[in-house]
């Protein structure tokens, strides 16, 4: 049963108030971070174990070999629960990592399929700009770690390879657009880091 309060009703709706539209704009970082961090997840992984083969349409795909197919199964457990497990074991990410990016699965879910209760109901917080940044550190975490731990290590002309201090803030293309997008939204400086 959803509990409504009316301060917080009153809040959402008073002519001034920027609040309704602050947290829809959280709640659509927050759902498509959680989404993005799932897609790198896999792919990195889709990448290091698969190879790349043609497609009858004149595409390519990834294809697994089988004694690496359980990770990208949901047959033993949740294949994107596995595929954290495997960052985790590599040192990318730590057991805390994964209880953070957990606690955010289940807000995405309550934002994705209750967002109404997420605005209204007393017993759920609203949405803060620390939840999009939790979500943009693990992001940035496993991005900088396959950048440096995998892409450098086998590519000798990898830009930045020998700089350490480019090492340490290396990310992808897609993971700098995001930095940009988390800090915009949540009214950072641009030059500010944000994980």
């Amino acid at each position: 049963m959803q509990k409504t309060s009316i301060d917080k009703l009153t809040e959402l709706l008073q002519e001034d108030s920027d609040l309704l539209e602050n947290q829809l704009k959280l709640a659509g970082l927050q759902v498509m971070l959680f989404e993005f961090l799932r897609q790198i997840v896999h792919e990195r992984l889709e990448f290091f174990f698969g190879d790349m083969t043609s497609t009858a349409k004149g595409g390519w795909t990834w294809k697994v070999p089988e004694k690496h197919q359980d990770l990208f199964s949901n047959k033993n457990g949740p294949a994107f629960e596995k595929q954290l497990t495997w960052f985790e074991e590599m040192g990318a990410i730590s057991h805390d990592d994964i209880e953070i990016i957990q606690l955010q699965r289940q807000r995405r879910n309550d934002i994705g399929h209750r967002m109404i209760n997420v605005l209204t109901d007393d017993s759920i917080s609203s949405i803060a700009n620390e939840e999009c940044q939790a979500l943009l550190g693990m992001i940035f975490k496993i991005d900088n770690w396959w950048l440096r731990e995998v892409e450098m290590s086998i590519d000798p002309d990898f830009p930045g390879r020998e700089d350490e201090d480019a090492r340490a803030t290396a990310t992808s293309f897609a993971t700098q657009i995001l930095i940009q997008f988390v800090r915009k939204a949540c009214g950072l400086p641009a030059d500010e880091p944000s994980e």
